[in-house]
């Protein structure tokens, strides 16, 4: 599959919570926006064609009718949910998204929650985190420290 940058914490909500405007407005004139969108713990490669029907969509459950694709995703109207072994890491995103840049969480903070419980901190994330910490020198602490989950407010 064609492969293209997917943001987890997705340029529109972070758009409607700032109020910039279109992408192009954001970019040009939102410092706060280029910021949030340059940060890499929230850029993740996707299949380019599911990240364009994702566009709108919110992380949710949803029900066992609802048949996987060939990644292990699930998709109903404007609802996703992804395969069990990474609804923890995009649950740690989002708790570093609104923690850091003070972003609505776009999903029920118990969901979440389960998600991270569900699905622990891999070898892969843990690397992958010292890695942009070498870079943009700042670490995902829910990553590092998988027990600040339970301080998150809404």
């Amino acid at each position: 599959p064609l492969l293209s940058v997917s943001h987890i914490y997705t340029g529109i909500w972070v758009r409607d919570h700032i109020q910039c405007g279109t992408n192009r407005q954001c970019l040009r004139s939102s410092e706060q926006y280029q910021e949030i969108m340059s940060d890499l713990h929230n850029i993740v490669p996707a299949d380019a064609y599911f990240e364009f029907k994702r566009k709108n969509s919110a992380f949710g459950a949803l029900d066992e009718t609802v048949a996987a694709n060939e990644c292990g995703i699930r998709k109903r109207q404007h609802v996703i949910e992804p395969p069990d072994r990474i609804k923890g890491d995009i649950a740690r995103v989002i708790f570093y998204m609104h923690e850091r840049y003070k972003l609505p969480l776009q999903s029920s903070l118990s969901l979440l929650t389960l998600w991270h419980k569900n699905d622990p901190v891999s070898e892969a994330e843990i690397e992958r985190n010292k890695n942009i910490d070498k870079i943009q020198r700042n670490e995902n602490p829910f990553i590092s420290n998988p027990s600040l989950v339970h301080n998150i407010e809404p």
